[in-house]
């Protein structure tokens, strides 16, 4: 048995603008966080690249370490950058 709803204008109209204001509401979330996630990763970067012009680190393990934490921050930067293209897509 198939059910009819009926919709007035109005009905359609504040359905649609609160659809929307939801979608926008999600983008902008993970703007901001999209752009934490960059601030975080760009001091990493920076952080790890003064300790190494700096000569600061004295050891190998303390290198190794640092080489990782770079690292991570990069694929942590890339994948919040594919997910923001992922999501502009859909």
């Amino acid at each position: 048995m198939k059910r009819s709803v009926r919709l007035t204008e109005s009905d359609l109209h504040r359905i649609v603008r609160r659809s929307v204001s939801m979608v926008l509401r999600e983008n902008v979330e993970y703007e901001q966080l999209y752009e934490k996630i960059q601030d975080v990763t760009n001091d990493i970067n920076n952080f790890c690249g003064f300790s190494k012009m700096k000569d600061s680190i004295s050891d190998e393990y303390t290198q190794q370490l640092m080489d990782r934490l770079s690292d991570l921050s990069n694929q942590l930067s890339e994948t919040a950058h594919e997910l923001e293209e992922h999501m502009a897509w859909d």
